[in-house]
């Protein structure tokens, strides 16, 4: 399991009938190893962002972009709403892949959120 360091979520008010939850938060992730995400291999420095908007317009919703480079997405995906515990920072799992010694990204989730966010397999 690789964790995340940092957790920039937008900003939303009830005051203005915005969602109680940000629309859009990201996440960075340091890829220490080789990690497939869809067709996809990652190494290095990445920030994972979802976009709850995107979702509910049918669109992909995870966009994951290099660190240094927030322009063009490297990978993106409709992602798989799964329900777990609150974690009180974010987090993200990978898991063995079938081509060894490369994992394969399974899902993350957001400091505080009770919905992981699962990454198709391909």
């Amino acid at each position: 399991m690789d964790c995340c360091t940092g957790n920039d979520a937008g900003i939303a008010s009830a005051a203005l009938g915005l969602p109680a939850t940000p629309e859009v938060r990201t996440l960075a992730v340091t890829f220490r190893d080789p990690v497939r995400v869809g067709d996809t291999i990652l190494m290095g420095r990445y920030v994972i962002e979802h976009d709850d908007a995107r979702m509910a317009r049918g669109e992909p919703c995870t966009f994951i972009y290099e660190a240094g480079d927030r322009r063009e997405p490297v990978v993106t995906f409709h992602c798989t709403h799964l329900e777990r515990p609150a974690p009180t920072q974010a987090t993200v799992v990978v898991r063995p892949g079938r081509d060894y010694p490369v994992k394969e990204l399974s899902e993350f989730q957001f400091a505080g959120d009770e919905t992981a966010h699962g990454v198709p397999i391909r």
